[in-house]
């Protein structure tokens, strides 16, 4: 091993020694390789340390400012367990999934009725008065005789609260804007099970 010459040291980046003791030539190349992993083992680690911290920040924002960013992995997830078992109702997207929608939870109201029946027809207070407001008149209605009068009319029954797996409903809330008219949507807010 007469090739072998005493005299180049390096550094690797753990910080080990490592003598080298070859022609110049070869100690050029190795030098100039040697030079190059370590810049781009740095380089990596650099790219590691950047990936991470963007990914810890778009995990901190998703959560705390409940950015929609995560809604995809959301939606997959409850899509591969719906293939194995069945949902709450037969819709894409149900209204009892509430914790996917943080907004629509917080005013979502459960225990609330979807259509007015004798037995659920009580007011509070606030309701009353906004339902007084409404008619704008000197002297307004008496709610328990309208709700009388309205029933003879209509079925007193108790729809649309029996949920299920196989079972999908629709509403449209159109009210009575003036934006509807030519607007051809009449056959979209007909095929829907409720029109509001």
């Amino acid at each position: 091993m007469d090739w072998m010459k005493p005299g180049l040291q390096m550094k690797d980046p753990e910080g080990l020694t490592v003598g080298f003791g070859l022609e110049s030539q070869t100690t050029e190349f190795l030098i100039y390789h040697y030079t190059m992993s370590l810049s781009k083992w740095r380089k990596i680690r650099a790219f590691t340390v950047f990936s991470c911290i963007v990914t810890f920040t778009t995990f901190l924002f998703s959560y705390t400012l409940r950015d929609p960013s995560l809604y995809f992995f959301k939606y997959a997830i409850r899509k591969s367990d719906s293939f194995f078992s069945k949902g709450q109702c037969g819709c894409r997207q149900c209204m009892t999934e509430l914790e996917d929608d943080p907004w629509f939870t917080e005013r979502f109201n459960l225990s609330v009725h979807p259509l007015m029946s004798r037995r659920n027809s009580l007011l509070t207070d606030d309701t009353y008065r906004w339902w007084q407001w409404l008619q704008a008149e000197q002297e307004p209605a008496n709610f328990s005789e309208v709700v009388e009068k309205l029933f003879q009319v209509i079925p007193d029954a108790d729809l649309y609260m029996d949920a299920g797996p196989e079972r999908c409903r629709t509403c449209a809330v159109v009210g009575n804007s003036g934006n509807l008219k030519g607007s051809r949507y009449g056959a979209l807010i007909d095929s829907n099970d409720v029109i509001i």
